[in-house]
């Protein structure tokens, strides 16, 4: 279940941070480490700006595509367990309806020899006199 949490979480983070990435969103531009040069024009600036957010939205959605597969192995586990566990149910409930067959069974064919056996033995009684 932790799995599942955790790829939808990964893809729904990752995804938006790839698209505000690949606006160009001016409250991540800190974080791709780029400082102003002095030796550049304008125009190469805005051009090895725009590379790095672009090349920063891929990373994200590369990572988000992981988070894809997380959450289908995790999905895969989960649905794998569960009709594993109700299985094993099936055969437990199975195996006790059995042994209280079993116990039945043993039941009336103990009671049958018990009676079996009065009568047995009255029937000897019967010969004795």
């Amino acid at each position: 279940m932790c799995g599942i949490v955790l790829g939808v979480w990964g893809i729904i983070h990752l995804g938006l941070m790839g698209l505000f990435y690949f606006i160009e969103s001016e409250a991540l531009i800190e974080s791709m480490g780029i400082e102003l040069p002095t030796d550049m024009e304008e125009k190469e600036y805005k051009d090895l700006v725009t590379e790095r957010y672009t090349q920063s939205a891929l990373n994200c959605w590369f990572a988000g595509g992981l988070y894809v597969l997380l959450l289908a192995l995790s999905l895969c586990q989960f649905f794998t367990n569960r009709a594993i566990k109700s299985h094993e149910k099936a055969k437990e409930e199975e195996m006790k309806k059995l042994k209280r067959q079993g116990k039945e069974r043993k039941e009336e064919s103990g009671k049958r020899k018990h009676k079996d056996k009065k009568t047995v033995n009255q029937g000897w009684g019967d010969e004795g006199n």
